[in-house]
C-alpha cells in the first residue's frame, strides 16, 4: 500500500489567491478538491490518501515545516500540495506543476501535469523546478517524500475559470490528480536501504537534539524554560522575545553563538538534503 499525502495550500487565515468568478480562495476551493481526490482514490486500492492542513499563526517557515513533519510521521510515499495560480493580467493561463528536481518528484510531476492538462484542456505551462528560496520551494524541500505543488489553472483567467467552474469539472480534475499519482508510484520504491543511506536522516538524528539541548541551557540562564523539547515546541523566536528585557544583564554573545550554531546546522541539513536529491533518495 502506497500513501499519498494531500496538503491544502495556504491556511484558514491566509487563504491565498481568489477566483475572480466565484470569490472562492485557494484554501476553500482546494479543501473541496482534496475531498474529491480522497473520494476518487477509492478506485485505486493500492493507494491510501490522507489530507493535511497547514496550521495558521505559526509563521510561514514553521507552518510549512510542521505540516510536512506530519506527512513524514504518517509515512507518505508522495505529497501533492494543492494551489491555483493568479496574475494581474487575465490573459495569463495554463496548467503547471512545481518540483524540487529529484528523479522521483520529476516522475510524479510529469505524470500528474500530463493528466491535468488532458482533463482541463488548458495550455501546458510544464513542470518547473524550484530551489528552496523560490516561491513554493519550502514545500518541495521540507518533507522526506517526493513532493510536487500543483497549479492547475489561473483563478484570474476566464479560460481557467471556465475549465473549473462546475462540480463535474472539479471531479474530473480530482480524478486526473490521483490517476497521475498512481501511474508514477512505481518509480518511488522508498526502500529501507535507501532511507538508511540518507545523509539528511543521519545528520538530523543526533545533531538537532544536541543543539536544542544547548539552546535550552542558554534559555535557563535568562530565566526561561530549560526544557529543550518545550523550547522547540513553543518556538525559539517567542522564547527570545520573552527574554529581551533581561538580555542586557547577561552575556548576549553566548546566545548569539548558539543561534549561529542553529543556522549552521540548518545549512548543513539543507546541503545533506540536496545530496539526497542528487542520489535519487527523494
Amino acid at each position: 500500500m502506497k500513501r499519498l499525502a494531500i496538503i491544502v495550500g495556504h491556511n484558514s487565515e491566509k487563504q491565498g489567491a481568489v477566483r475572480h468568478d466565484t470569490g472562492e480562495t485557494e484554501f476553500v476551493w482546494n479543501s473541496d478538491l482534496a475531498k474529491l481526490i480522497e473520494y476518487e482514490a477509492r478506485d485505486y486500492p493500492g493507494i491510501e490518501v490522507k489530507t493535511f492542513f497547514r496550521q495558521a499563526g505559526l509563521g510561514y517557515t514553521r507552518e510549512i515545516r510542521r505540516v510536512y513533519e506530519e506527512t513524514d510521521r504518517w509515512g507518505a510515499n508522495a505529497t501533492v500540495e494543492l494551489h491555483f495560480n493568479s496574475a494581474s493580467s487575465p490573459k495569463a493561463t495554463g496548467t503547471e506543476t512545481l518540483i524540487s528536481g529529484t528523479p522521483a518528484s520529476m516522475a510524479l510531476a510529469v505524470s500528474v501535469n500530463r493528466e491535468m492538462v488532458a482533463a482541463l484542456g488548458l495550455r501546458d505551462r510544464g513542470v518547473k523546478t524550484r530551489s528552496a528560496d523560490d516561491r513554493g520551494g519550502a514545500s518541495l524541500m521540507s518533507g522526506r517524500a517526493p513532493a510536487i505543488l500543483i497549479e492547475p489553472f489561473f483563478g484570474s483567467s476566464p479560460e481557467g475559470q471556465k475549465a473549473t467552474d462546475t462540480s463535474a469539472e472539479k471531479e474530473v480534475l480530482a480524478e486526473a490528480v490521483i490517476r497521475g499519482v498512481a501511474s508514477s508510484m512505481d518509480a518511488m520504491p522508498r526502500t529501507e536501504a535507501q532511507m538508511a543511506s540518507s545523509r539528511t536522516l543521519r545528520r538530523t538524528k543526533g545533531q538537532r537534539q544536541k543543539i536544542m539541548a544547548a539552546v535550552g541551557s542558554a534559555a535557563a540562564t535568562v530565566g526561561l524554560s530549560g526544557d529543550a523539547t518545550a523550547l522547540e515546541a513553543i518556538g525559539l523566536a517567542e522564547q527570545i522575545g520573552a527574554a529581551l528585557p533581561y538580555l542586557k544583564w547577561i552575556a548576549p554573545i553566548a546566545l548569539i553563538g548558539i543561534l549561529f550554531a542553529l543556522r549552521m546546522d540548518t545549512d548543513a541539513i539543507e546541503e545533506a538534503r540536496w545530496n539526497d536529491h542528487e542520489n535519487g533518495l527523494r
